[in-house]
């Protein structure tokens, strides 16, 4: 049985960046930079939205998908305001990737996903 607590053991704050669970649709802050995702909670897939681009500037986001519930898949969109932006689809747990803003635009800095 999934117990929450295994998974996310609170909220924590790690490099000047605030660790947060995720397991529902969820639209972040600049200051949400480390993502735990997980679709065991029966809610089935769900989108995890970044900040405005512009308000993230010098910003990286560790987004990971921890645990996933048979066939629940997690995309990762912006909010159609990043140049050349594709939505990334975390679909296997530990898939997730690193993201960096320069103020324009995400960039992908490392990726594990398929």
């Amino acid at each position: 049985m999934f117990n929450s607590k295994d998974y996310f053991p609170g909220k924590q704050i790690a490099h000047g960046g605030e660790l947060t669970n995720v397991t529902a649709a969820a639209t972040l802050t600049p200051d949400q930079t480390f993502i735990r995702a997980s679709t065991v909670s029966g809610t089935g897939a769900f989108a995890i939205t970044l900040p405005p681009v512009a308000e993230c500037a010098g910003r990286i986001f560790s987004i990971q998908m921890i645990v996933r519930n048979s066939t629940d898949d997690i995309t990762v969109q912006d909010g159609n305001e990043s140049e050349d932006w594709t939505d990334i689809t975390l679909n296997l747990a530990a898939d997730g990737c690193l993201l960096y803003s320069d103020g324009r635009k995400f960039w992908v800095l490392a990726d594990n996903y398929t």
